[in-house]
């Protein structure tokens, strides 16, 4: 492992972190709707059938407008679940009151009271993350890019335009991105 890619992801994660928190909660609710205005627009928003969701923690593009969307046409909604260090699956909760706070304290699908899926039955996931590049590599800790490299669904990071960087510290193992939508525009994978 390049410890130094590794210092300087561990300085982007931070930084990213910082730069969304210090937004202020009505900044963050203005850049999440026109973030979900973005998504909502797109193709592979509209083709999916299952999209791979998750719960907004630590100032977080949240998500919640676009999954009522989803919900409103009739699309499954599911949510990771982390299982052991680094290993996530996509859970489908039975109903709305399915989910409790999992590993880290983030809302997570309760098991027994989910239904996991197969990454195959995924055709859209949405990624939070750190910090990004135009280029769509994203900083993040690592579940997301082991479970899209065995998901073959469009993935697409939702972020704040205060999370980019001019090159994130990318290693072997984490994945290129679709696209990252901003509140700004969306980024597609060159």
């Amino acid at each position: 492992m390049d410890t130094g890619v590794q210092k300087e992801k561990e300085y982007q994660r931070a930084a990213g972190i910082a730069r969304r928190c210090a937004l202020s909660v009505q900044q963050r609710t203005a850049f999440d709707a026109a973030i979900a205005d973005r998504v909502l627009a797109l193709p592979m928003f509209a083709a999916a059938r299952t999209i791979l969701s998750y719960c907004a923690v630590g100032g977080e593009v949240d998500p919640a407008a676009i999954d009522a969307a989803a919900f409103r046409l009739g699309k499954a909604v599911a949510y990771p679940l982390c299982l052991a260090e680094g290993h996530m699956e996509a859970a489908l909760p039975a109903a709305a009151d399915a989910l409790a706070p999992g590993r880290y304290g983030i809302p997570a699908p309760i098991p027994g009271r989910c239904r996991l899926l197969v990454p195959e039955d995924v055709d859209l996931v949405l990624v939070p993350c750190a910090a990004f590049d135009a280029s769509c590599r994203r900083v993040g800790a690592g579940y997301y890019d082991r479970y899209l490299a065995r998901c073959g669904a469009f993935s697409l990071a939702l972020a704040y335009e205060a999370q980019r960087v001019p090159q994130a510290a990318a290693q072997e193992h984490d994945v290129l991105l679709g696209a990252v939508a901003s509140e700004n525009r969306l980024y597609w994978k060159l």
